[in-house]
């Protein structure tokens, strides 16, 4: 890949750094937000949730979570998680339902979505006392999603057939791949669908071989 006249070799440690940089320097954006005396963020937390909540793999997905109005996850008056996935190799390469289902080796048990919806299975768990739409589940990348994977995520909110409950093949619909990826059951996804914020070509990436950070056009 060429930037500003540098061929730059994003593959293993150059390109694993640089997704560890945004993520860092995401995290570190967060946690600016406590010095805003008028901001209800309470907390932030990094890899995972706070040592309340303990370190169980159901949060492997949550690479940072913000707590508002208490820094307990149960009590917090909303919270929310958020998975970054960052490519410095590849920014226009869209999110589809292939990439949100599949995780490494190929497995639905280890993909983006399976891993947000564990961490949504988590907080439902632990936050049964409070409604749904006090959860958000966001995941950020600085590559496009594709419009049909929202128009997907949009149509969950009313209603998920009951028959995408059964073991799903080559040929059946995007939806039901996305369900049984999951791992919820039909109701649940619906209410997960509900949650679920998908922030495609944020407003920050790396540029050039030094990989700085640069501000583009964001409504974070």
């Amino acid at each position: 890949m060429s930037q500003n006249g540098f061929d730059v070799d994003y593959k293993a440690a150059r390109g694993s750094n640089t997704g560890d940089e945004y993520h860092e320097l995401w995290a570190l954006r967060q946690a600016i937000r406590l010095l805003d005396s008028e901001s209800s963020l309470a907390a932030v937390s990094v890899e995972g949730l706070g040592f309340k909540e303990g370190t169980d793999s159901v949060w492997d997905g949550v690479d940072c979570c913000l707590y508002f109005g208490s820094d307990d996850a149960a009590s917090a008056e909303r919270i929310e998680i958020q998975q970054l996935k960052y490519s410095a190799s590849k920014p226009n390469q869209p999110w589809t339902v292939a990439r949100l289902t599949t995780g490494k080796s190929g497995k639905q048990t280890n993909s983006p979505i399976r891993r947000l919806a564990e961490a949504y299975k988590g907080l439902i768990t632990l936050r049964e006392s409070k409604p749904n739409n006090t959860i958000k589940i966001i995941l950020l990348t600085n590559q496009p999603v594709a419009s049909d994977v929202i128009d997907l995520i949009e149509s969950a909110y009313e209603n998920v057939p009951n028959t995408y409950t059964r073991a799903w093949k080559l040929g059946d619909s995007d939806l039901h791949r996305l369900v049984k990826a999951s791992g919820l059951t039909p109701l649940q996804f619906s209410d997960f669908a509900k949650t679920l914020d998908l922030q495609g070509a944020s407003g920050f990436y790396m540029r050039g071989p030094v990989k700085r950070l640069y501000k583009c056009t964001s409504n974070i």
